[in-house]
């Protein structure tokens, strides 16, 4: 049996980059991260924090 295999290209994007939302999103999620790595940061640390 012959398998055939189309070859991963990505498409260009249809609007010339990442939307409003995907940004919005990506902004959120980089605020959300920060309380969290922080207080991960000063408990390697050695703080008694958190």
């Amino acid at each position: 049996m012959t398998v055939s295999v189309q070859p991963l290209t990505r498409t260009p994007a249809a609007h010339g980059g990442p939307g409003r939302l995907r940004l919005a999103v990506c902004a959120a999620t980089i605020a959300a991260c920060v309380p969290y790595l922080t207080i991960k940061v000063a408990w390697l640390s050695g703080s008694t924090i958190g």
